[in-house]
């Protein structure tokens, strides 16, 4: 609630409206993260006037929502068009662990599995640390594969050892 509160009061705000689409699609509400889409954008091209090119976030969150949803055609417009701006970024000399990070996701959307968890793997050797990496919705197909938890219980043993440095306890 407090996610749509903050981006309905600031409709100018660009990390609220991806807050909001990011609070959507973890708790698996993928028809309103569409509705919220539709309303506030209609469309890519509207999508892309909005938001800097460096902004990729709401594609993934609109991929998401349109897989889930079975809407095949749009995910593959929604997946060419993200492409695009990913290799707009790698052209102008992007290349982070974030970035990676969100290539990863880009991948596994596209179903792209070996490319995805390659990419992933990138990521974390570039410092890219999150705990929640089991639960993205994002990496939804890949959550029962082996080489996914391999990379997954990686992330989680480097988080450890960090946690371990400053005197906290470990993660599950």
């Amino acid at each position: 609630a407090a996610a749509r509160e903050l981006a309905d009061a600031a409709p100018e705000d660009r990390g609220a409206a991806v807050d909001l689409m990011r609070t959507l699609s973890w708790a698996g509400r993928h028809d309103e993260v569409l509705a919220l889409y539709r309303e506030r954008w209609a469309d890519l091209a509207a999508l892309d006037a909005y938001f800097r090119v460096t902004e990729t976030a709401p594609m993934e969150f609109i991929a998401i929502a349109q897989r889930a949803q079975g809407q095949t055609p749009a995910l593959a417009q929604t997946l060419a068009h993200w492409r695009k701006r990913l290799d707009f970024l790698r052209e102008q000399g992007t290349d982070n662990g974030a970035f990676l990070m969100g290539e990863a996701r880009y991948f596994a959307l596209a179903g792209e599995r070996t490319q995805a968890l390659t990419t992933l793997s990138q990521a974390i050797d570039r410092g890219v640390r999150t705990p929640l990496l089991a639960r993205e919705p994002a990496f939804a197909d890949l959550q029962g594969d082996p080489d996914f938890q391999a990379q997954v219980a990686r992330m989680t043993g480097l988080i450890n050892t960090e946690r371990a440095k400053l005197g906290m306890a470990p993660l599950p």
